[in-house]
């Protein structure tokens, strides 16, 4: 969590996991790695404050930007990779 950037290797099914932050802290990820039927999944500390769940990883270059509020991890962008929605219905791309 205390650095700007993190990159994820995604071999086969892995599980992340992003602690809470301090407010105003904003965080990069980026896949570099993407091997053997690759799904990284990203489940932020109280990102369903914030309308969504996960966010899945499976392609090399993959990003996404995120900012901590009180709340939790707020996605700020998202390259390539997708969010599944708090409630349930279905990705949000960028």
């Amino acid at each position: 969590v205390t650095t700007p950037i993190s990159y994820l290797s995604a071999t086969g099914t892995v599980a992340y996991s992003l602690a809470a932050g301090t407010a105003g802290q904003i965080k990069m990820l980026v896949c570099t790695v993407a091997a053997s039927t690759p799904v990284g999944v990203l489940t932020p500390v109280a990102s369903a404050n914030d309308g969504y769940n996960t966010i899945t990883f499976n392609a090399v270059g993959e990003t996404a930007t995120l900012l901590y509020t009180n709340s939790g991890w707020m996605i700020l962008a998202l390259g390539g990779t997708s969010a599944a929605l708090a409630a349930g219905t279905g990705p949000v791309t960028a």
